[in-house]
């Protein structure tokens, strides 16, 4: 097969062009606040510290969601994660940065947007029977208490890790994030148990159908296609599966069939740690602006931000979860030109 020149040059021009300017143009955008996390924060911390370990756990993440049966039902009918992976990386990883480290507005416009989208996310689930909606509060809140389990282990797995006190802060003070995907605060754990026991409460309802092990298995045995990104991220993305599984329960390993030995799992481990490590210092820290360049821009202006900036209003806290089930300022572009997290200055 010949090598597409146009497509080439198409994607060296989003990549290493395109996507650099937006980058730029969400970190010099004006900055009114420090939003819901600000510069004494913890989450803002990891962030620095070692945010590809931050990436992996919302990867973690989304493999060990695909195994309730209406969520890969939904991600099989509504998702674009098999035909364009990277615009649906983008999304994921997008929001849980402009949640944590954008300003209030920003934050609240992703929030909104988020909830807009899976408004129009509904069926009905073959293997349960049961209807699923996207913005069933339930399965919110269950998604937020198992990333909180993902990204505070996966900190732990590929970064300098977290004391019992330190994971107890990482779920209290992330509270703002389950409001902004319209979680109730008063439902909200706060702590690291306290979520790991609504992760592990869902297991009798986890279950793998055939659309199900298709999509588990294009996050742990990524496919070479489509050619672009798969040829070049299927390789990492195995390595990275098979690193993360060592948090995977066994129920779960045995549904997906994956079963890599104890000298693989390390030897991933240690791959992965040393590249985390690499990311966060240097030249290499933005290494990752294709996966989310407004995400990257918008962490970067948080840190270059003036660190006396006030935090959200304390009214807004209140009744954050309630604002984002608002019609609210929505997704006016594609997602390959534009993001609708981002200041209007920035569009």
């Amino acid at each position: 097969m010949g090598i597409n020149v146009a497509e080439v040059r198409k994607n060296v021009d989003q990549y290493l062009v395109k996507d650099v300017e937006r980058m730029n143009a969400v970190r010099l955008a004006p900055r009114p606040d420090n939003g819901f996390y600000g510069p004494e924060s913890l989450t803002w911390e990891l962030g620095k510290k070692s945010p590809l370990s931050l990436v992996l756990g919302i990867y973690r993440g989304a493999i060990e969601v695909l195994f309730d049966p209406r969520v890969a039902e939904s991600v099989s009918t509504h998702s674009v994660m098999r035909t364009d992976p990277i615009t649906r990386a983008r999304r994921s990883i997008m929001f849980f940065q402009m949640a944590s480290f954008g300003d209030s507005e920003s934050a609240i416009r992703a929030g909104r947007t988020l909830f807009r989208v899976h408004s129009h996310i509904n069926g009905m689930d073959p293997i349960t029977g049961r209807e699923y909606h996207g913005t069933d509060l339930e399965m919110a809140l269950w998604t937020h208490a198992l990333g909180i389990v993902s990204l505070a282990e996966c900190y732990g797995q590929f970064g300098p890790g977290l004391s019992k006190s330190d994971k107890d802060r990482f779920a209290a003070e992330n509270v703002p994030f389950a409001q902004l995907v319209g979680v109730d605060p008063k439902d909200v754990p706060l702590t690291f148990e306290g979520c790991r026991e609504i992760a592990l409460g869902w297991m009798p309802r986890m279950a793998l159908g055939l659309k199900g092990v298709r999509d588990v298995d294009f996050l742990m045995r990524s496919p070479m296609e489509p050619a672009w990104p798969m040829a070049v991220a299927a390789p990492v993305l195995r390595v990275v599966a098979t690193a993360v599984s060592r948090h995977l329960t066994p129920d779960l390993l045995e549904m997906a069939r994956f079963h890599p030995s104890k000298l693989t799992v390390r030897l991933a481990e240690l791959t992965v740690r040393a590249v985390a490590t690499a990311q966060a210092k240097g030249p290499l820290r933005n290494a990752a602006i294709p996966v989310s360049p407004e995400g990257w821009g918008m962490m970067q202006q948080a840190f270059e931000a003036d660190p006396n900036l006030p935090l959200a209003d304390a009214s807004i806290r209140e009744d954050l979860h309630l604002r984002v089930r608002q019609a609210g300022p929505g997704n006016q572009y594609s997602d390959n030109e534009h993001s609708p997290f981002v200041h209007s200055q920035a569009m």
